[in-house]
Formats: C-alpha cells, structure tokens, sequence
C-alpha cells in the first residue's frame, strides 16, 4: 500500500509549529492568555504528533513507543507492533495513495 510520506511529513511539521506556538502561551510574562483550553489543546497537539510518529514508524517496520510512555491514564507499557498497527490504522487509510497515483508511479 503506497503512502503519501510528503503529506505525512508536512502534517508532522505544522504540528510541531502548532505545539511551538501553543507553548509560547506557556512562557509569556505572566501568562495572561493561558486558560485550560490552551492547556488541552497542547495535550491533543502532542497526542497527534506522537500517533504521526508512530505511523512513520510502523512504516518502517519499528515501534515508535518502545518504552514506557506517559498518557492521560498514566504509565503505559511499551506498545507492540499488533497495538502499534490499532494506534494508527484510521491514519493508515487518510494518508493512502489513490490507486491511480500508484499506478502512475511504479510506472514512472
């Protein structure tokens, strides 16, 4: 199954701005606009990010999460790749090449 990797990495990259900009809230002087959707909306930022990780990893044939990991349910054990695989099965199918686009491309 053919992936969209460009699409995955600039999805990646306007995350990671999002989370930059999301922490700059953090750290201002008094932090006069950070509120708890701020806060919320950091923790979801991340959770993206971490199941786009773990989607280039399993294309990969790694484990992103390998280690214990933190969650908003507390510690975790490592992922396997069978739970790896549920983690990011609905990004498997968003980020799919149209048949068409793979076709034109192994002909290529």
């Amino acid at each position: 199954m053919p992936m969209n990797y460009s699409q995955i990495r600039a999805d990646l990259k306007a995350l990671i701005e999002q989370i930059r900009a999301n922490k700059a809230i953090h750290r201002e002087f008094g932090q006069p606009n950070l509120t708890m959707k701020v806060r919320w909306d950091l923790i979801a930022l991340k959770e993206e990010a971490t199941r786009l990780c773990c989607l280039r990893a399993h294309l990969r044939g790694k484990i992103h999460l390998s280690n214990k990991y933190r969650t908003r349910k507390g510690m975790q054990d490592p992922m396997t790749r069978d739970e790896q695989l549920g983690y990011v099965t609905n990004l498997l199918h968003q980020y799919e090449l149209p048949a068409t686009v793979a076709e034109q491309a192994v002909a290529a």
